[in-house]
């Protein structure tokens, strides 16, 4: 068998197969101990769905508990395209922050009325405050770029636009992706999904994360403020200020933005998400909590069930 074939056969279509099988055991996962069921369960919905792209990745490289079977052009695959991948990634996102960094940006009184909004949400979640960036270009989104000293992009027409109440609500989004670490989780799924551009189980697993990560935030902003009908309003605001920009306008054809701030379609199934909340979704009881570290319990077995178990032998 040559190098291609035994790739294909070997590495790709087990890969394809073993993330479709991971998938829907997690969806089941998620049917049968009703993960939706609080806002604590929130973040194990994301932690679930990352299972499948792992899974999927191992068994492209030919690792997994069970078993063992990695090649050279495997290896040479992967990580030269990983190489590959990564590096046009960091281009286009390099290139990105120039762009922002070369804008427009504005220093005023209304920009130190933001920054104590910001420091005060920072300080409810206990982490460090972003650096705010009030930048004149039109982005359809505030977002925040960098890892280790991030700061938060805020475009000038939503500050010109958005009430007080509105504001806190969409800062209180931004740190909650600050707090959560999702930039680097996005970058790790991004480059799992570029690395394995011909599975199309981690297509439609990025997507699923890109949406929870932002259900997550909402979730996360709103327990931070207390005030889930002003937030589903700077939602709704914010989606109807994108849909006044032409298609050539709006940016969220860049993969970067789109990881950053999601589809435009995303903005209206996230209001009629928060719109139908019911009451006690934020609640904390006891029971609840109970119920919560249960949840963990099967997510570990679960996770190591995933990858223990090797279908192709």
């Amino acid at each position: 068998m040559d190098v291609a074939a035994s790739l294909i056969y070997n590495n790709i279509l087990p890969s394809i197969i073993s993330g479709a099988a991971a998938l829907v055991v997690v969806l089941l996962v998620m049917f049968i101990i009703d993960i939706r069921g609080s806002s604590l369960s929130a973040n194990l919905r994301f932690k679930l769905l990352e299972l499948p792209l792992i899974k999927a990745f191992l068994v492209l490289l030919g690792l997994n508990l069970a078993g063992l079977r990695v090649s050279w052009y495997t290896v040479a695959f992967v990580y030269g395209w990983g190489v590959a991948c990564f590096v046009y990634r960091w281009i286009t996102y390099e290139k990105f922050k120039t762009e922002v960094f070369h804008s427009e940006k504005l220093n005023d009184g209304r920009t130190r009325k933001i920054e104590h909004m910001i420091e005060n949400i920072a300080a409810k979640v206990g982490t460090k405050p972003p650096k705010l960036v009030l930048v004149t270009n039109y982005y359809p989104s505030p977002f925040v770029l960098g890892f280790l000293n991030p700061m938060l992009v805020l475009p000038q027409h939503l500050a010109d636009n958005l009430n007080d109440d509105e504001m806190e609500a969409l800062l209180a989004h931004e740190v909650a992706h600050m707090a959560r670490w999702d930039n680097l989780y996005i970058w790790q799924a991004v480059l799992f999904r570029d690395i394995m551009f011909f599975n199309p189980v981690v297509q439609l697993v990025y997507t699923y994360l890109l949406k929870e990560k932002e259900k997550n935030c909402d979730d996360m902003a709103i327990s931070i403020t207390g005030k889930p009908v002003q937030f589903a309003e700077m939602l709704l605001k914010v989606h109807n200020l994108m849909k006044e920009r032409t298609a050539a306008e709006t940016i969220l054809t860049n993969t970067i933005m789109q990881s950053l701030v999601g589809s435009k379609s995303l903005f209206s199934e996230r209001v009629e998400r928060v719109v139908q909340l019911p009451q006690d979704y934020f609640e904390v009881s006891p029971g609840r909590q109970m119920i919560y570290y249960v949840k963990i319990a099967i997510v570990f077995c679960v996770t190591v069930a995933l990858f223990s178990v090797n279908i192709f032998g």
